[in-house]
């Protein structure tokens, strides 16, 4: 019973050696390019998203026009309102995964610092929740490419019956 005790206790006063810091501090590293390098392209969706919220109209209205739209010729402004708010939406759900790996990297670092193992594992949940979201918005695309795929041959099905 005693050897439990001490072994769960071990198991919680966790310390790390040489090799376990260089490669949290080097994992840090890295997560902080990645997490600046998300920053650099959400400003540019964002950047994209006004674009098209301000010429897409035109270019929409133009190409509708060329291709003889009549009665479809004014749909264009509408169509680079809705694309440009799709941008804006989507950088804004890429910002939350992109500040959770930076603060990974931060807390990480600055935990490495002053060997504060509060602060680390304040990280690694940073890290854990960085991770959780990307794996459900995974999920979440996979589930669409594949309910595309079936409504794909469903109606290539119909198409070939007419």
């Amino acid at each position: 019973m005693d050897q439990e005790v001490t072994q769960q206790q071990n198991i919680f006063n966790l310390e790390l050696n040489i090799d376990s810091k260089f490669a949290l501090q080097s994992i840090a590293k890295w997560c902080k390019f990645f997490a600046i390098l998300g920053f650099v392209f959400i400003g540019l969706m964002c950047l994209f998203s006004l674009a098209m919220m301000i010429m897409g109209g035109t270019l929409f209205n133009n190409a509708l026009s060329q291709a003889g739209g009549g009665l479809y010729s004014g749909l264009g402004s509408g169509f680079g309102y809705l694309f440009g708010f799709a941008y804006l939406v989507f950088s804004a759900i890429y910002f939350v995964p992109c500040l959770w790996l930076y603060q990974f990297s931060t807390k990480c670092k600055s935990a490495l610092i002053s060997n504060d193992s509060n602060l680390l594992g304040t990280s690694l949940n940073h890290l854990r929740r960085h991770y959780k979201f990307m794996g459900i918005i995974a999920i979440i695309f996979i589930s669409l490419y594949g309910l595309i795929f079936v409504f794909g041959i469903i109606a290539a099905l119909i198409a070939s019956l007419n």
